[in-house]
């Protein structure tokens, strides 16, 4: 952080809102470094930031396969992860076994579909190391990190960008694969925002109130 292009900015934001996403297996496939990386982001964070900005880590949502025929929100969170059940079934969702899953991201589309290839499982089940990685900064940083969890957004197979696309707007579903992940539709994306603005609501003056009184 201590060297990137935007730090000044960093340095002058009042709320910084974070999210790393399913981009970072690209760098760490099994997930081995996460709380590692965690520690050392928010380490620079409690150097770089301004005493009195708030930080917000957004946690990360599942993408879900076959999306595209999806026409309405799924029954629940669990019925999105079940998708992706590992070969152990359901009693395995909610672990991650890094040899297991490399083993997985090596096999073909069609071999791994509903078998999470992309380690879309891999974000939620360790964003809790930001949390613990904050509170073990100093307590004025600590009461000012907050992580906001949208985890009920896992039920909206029906706003991804896959939905767009079976309309042939990008080309041919042989050419262009279905985009499973990310959102275009109003509605997801809309309450990640609604979430936020609850949250600061709520706990920006709690956090001011009890800085003061520190």
């Amino acid at each position: 952080l201590s060297r990137v292009s935007w730090l000044q900015l960093v340095r002058s934001v009042d709320i910084l809102l974070l999210n790393v996403g399913h981009w970072h297996h690209r760098r760490d496939p099994g997930f081995a470094r996460y709380e590692e990386d965690a520690e050392a982001v928010t380490r620079q964070l409690e150097l770089q930031l301004k005493p009195s900005a708030h930080v917000v880590y957004r946690t990360t949502n599942v993408g879900h396969p076959g999306c595209e025929s999806a026409a309405r929100p799924l029954r629940s969170r669990l019925e999105a992860w079940s998708a992706l059940a590992p070969e152990g079934g359901d009693a395995d969702l909610f672990t991650w076994n890094s040899t297991a899953q490399l083993a997985r991201q090596t096999k073909s589309l069609k071999d791994s579909l509903f078998r999470d290839p992309h380690s879309w499982r891999g974000p939620p089940l360790f964003e809790a190391a930001w949390a613990a990685s904050a509170a073990r900064r100093r307590p004025d940083f600590a009461r000012r990190f907050w992580l906001l969890n949208v985890s009920f957004v896992d039920q909206r197979a029906d706003g991804h960008v896959a939905g767009a696309m079976r309309a042939g707007v990008l080309g041919s579903r042989q050419r262009f694969p279905l985009d499973c992940l990310h959102y275009c539709f109003p509605g997801p994306a809309d309450y990640w925002a609604l979430a936020l603005v609850n949250l600061l609501r709520r706990q920006v003056p709690a956090a001011r109130q009890r800085g003061a009184a520190a």
